[in-house]
């Protein structure tokens, strides 16, 4: 393995609180292998997105009701669409925050 991959592997193990490389690599693979079977198809995956945001900005909870109401019918990759506006709307949600300290 390249001297500049192995930088980072230690840095990953470090940062990670890894005791060795092995430990790393084990969960690497098993990040890599638990990314190819959803990417084949080979199971369910579900998820959910939690939100904490202050209920007193104007218009927030419309927002989120219409982006909610607009993706009921949709599944697989309209999945991104929904995330990428919540993100937005998340992002001004922290800006605001951000802004009021």
């Amino acid at each position: 393995m390249e001297s500049n991959l192995l930088r980072k592997l230690d840095g990953l193990v470090k940062q990670r609180g890894y005791e060795n490389r092995s430990e790393a690599v084990r969960d690497l693979v098993r990040d890599a292998l638990i990314q190819h079977s959803w990417e084949k198809d080979e199971q369910i995956v579900a998820g959910s997105i939690i939100l904490f945001y202050d209920h007193h900005q104007k218009n927030l909870l419309d927002d989120l009701t219409k982006i909610q109401h607009g993706m009921c019918d949709r599944a697989g990759n309209s999945i991104n669409d929904y995330k990428n506006k919540m993100i937005k709307i998340l992002s001004q949600i922290l800006n605001n925050i951000y802004l009021s300290c």
